[in-house]
This record gives structure tokens, C-alpha cells and sequence, in this order.
């Protein structure tokens, strides 16, 4: 007990005066900056709009955004003039998922054949509803972005 009472003092003194050789410095300054700094990190933690926001995603028939693209994989009817020229491309499309559960195509972002981009929206027009994506419990209105591939077998 006697020790840790001993090198106590003995730091103490040694921060004392190695703080007070750098001039202008007091411990009044070191406790009002560690405090600054406390204050400014919680503002930062308070003020972030996202810090306590929790986001659970759409769901296509209890499973994510993966399994949907399986399924319209799945549901593709190939053009048949382009599967005779061995013809491949990508549709690129973002759509939203309402709070309904109900999917709109927003936009088709890139498309390599006309026939590519209408089979894409055809499917995907075709779609059942989804679990809706939700935000501290409220259902929110999602944007998703989907590549449909099309590649000939």
C-alpha cells in the first residue's frame, strides 16, 4: 500500500513537471481539452442520422436480392433470334420495392439488345410481391439494382 501511494506521488510529480516545462500549459487546460473532446464525440454519435437505425432489407419469398436473381434466371424465355446467333447481353435494371411489397421498374441503366431489355421487364413485371424493407419498424420504399444476363446455352 505503501508503494502504490509512493509511485503515485512520484508520476504525479513527474507529469507535473514535464507538463509544466511546455509553456502556457496548466492541468486546468489538459482537463477542459479531455472534456472538449468527450463533449465532441458525443455530439458527433447524437448527431448522426444513421447511428440508430436499424434496416432490414426487402425479402423475395423470405430470402434476399440473390435468391430473386436465381428466380429470374429462372423465369427467362431466351429471343429466339438472337439464341440462334449465339447473341449474349446484360439488362441492367433498377427498380423499387414499395411499402406494399409491390415492385416498379424505375429504369433500365443499360441494355445490349432491345429483345434482352423486354424479356427483363416482362419477367420482372411477372413478379409476386416481396416483404417490404423496413426502418425502425416503419416499412420504407427500396431501390434495387438487378444485371439480368442473358447467355445462350
Amino acid at each position: 500500500m505503501k508503494n502504490n501511494y509512493l509511485f503515485y506521488v512520484i508520476s504525479s510529480l513527474l507529469l507535473f513537471l514535464v507538463f509544466s516545462s511546455i509553456p502556457g500549459a496548466s492541468f486546468n487546460d489538459l482537463y477542459v481539452e479531455k472534456i472538449q473532446d468527450t463533449t465532441k464525440l458525443s455530439n458527433y454519435r447524437n448527431n448522426r442520422k444513421d447511428s440508430a437505425d436499424v434496416i432490414i432489407s426487402p425479402l423475395f419469398k423470405g430470402h434476399d436480392a440473390e435468391y430473386f436473381g436465381q428466380w429470374v434466371i429462372s423465369k427467362l424465355n431466351y429471343p429466339l433470334n438472337l439464341k440462334v446467333d449465339e447473341i449474349s447481353g446484360v439488362v441492367i435494371v433498377e427498380f423499387f420495392i414499395d411499402t406494399l411489397g409491390n415492385l416498379s421498374i424505375y429504369k433500365i441503366k443499360n441494355h445490349t439488345y432491345k429483345e434482352f431489355e423486354e424479356e427483363a421487364i416482362r419477367v420482372l413485371r411477372s413478379a409476386p410481391k416481396w416483404t417490404p424493407a423496413y426502418k425502425n419498424g416503419k416499412r420504407i420504399k427500396a431501390k434495387l439494382t438487378l444485371p439480368v444476363i442473358f447467355r445462350p446455352n
